[in-house]
């Protein structure tokens, strides 16, 4: 376990549809799953290597589950079945689970 550098993490949003804005310090943008980014990243570090702490907590607001799905993406520009990266949060109204409507008898 590791961490990148903050110039890779740049590449992984730029390659996940994310965009700076605010001066390079924020970038977001909709992710290929649809959903809504936005992380904060240190536009004067682009040398500097990121934290683990950080690193961590900027892989969920971006959307990736761990370090090797930002691996793949960094290596190879895609992620398998982005529709299964969306925080169940997002997804409203909930649905029920049997499709039907209970009658109160």
């Amino acid at each position: 376990m590791g961490t990148c550098s903050f110039g890779d993490f740049e590449r992984v949003c730029r390659i996940l549809g994310l965009k700076p804005t605010r001066g390079g310090t924020v970038w977001e943008g909709t992710d290929p799953g649809g959903a809504y980014r936005r992380v904060a990243i240190h536009a004067h570090s682009k040398g500097k290597d990121i934290p683990t702490g950080t690193f961590h907590r900027m892989l969920r607001d971006i959307g990736l589950r761990d370090e090797a799905e930002f691996r793949q993406v960094l290596r190879h520009g895609l992620v398998d079945r982005p529709e299964e990266r969306q925080e169940p949060s997002s997804v409203w109204p909930p649905r029920k689970a049997d499709g039907g409507t209970s009658s109160g008898s």
